[in-house]
């Protein structure tokens, strides 16, 4: 049986919160620990709150706040 290992990052989220972080510079950590939690130990699968990501879901979220900053600073 090919156990499914989920690396729950919800607490590091909430201490970035609770540390004023900005949301993008928050996606971007959480990214990091992803990718290195990956390379390290092949985890592909990350609980953030509610919700379960895979590497590449991570990936596209920052894309997406990364290019959401990008206008908002054009703006």
């Amino acid at each position: 049986m090919n156990e499914q290992v989920i690396f729950d990052m919800t607490k590091m989220m909430e201490r970035f919160i609770d540390e004023g972080m900005a949301e993008i510079d928050i996606m971007r950590e959480l990214l990091n620990t992803a990718e290195n939690a990956h390379l390290t130990s092949r985890i592909e699968h990350f609980r953030i709150g509610d919700g379960t990501y895979s590497l590449n879901d991570l990936k596209k979220i920052q894309a997406e706040e990364e290019h959401e900053a990008l206008v908002a600073k054009h703006r």
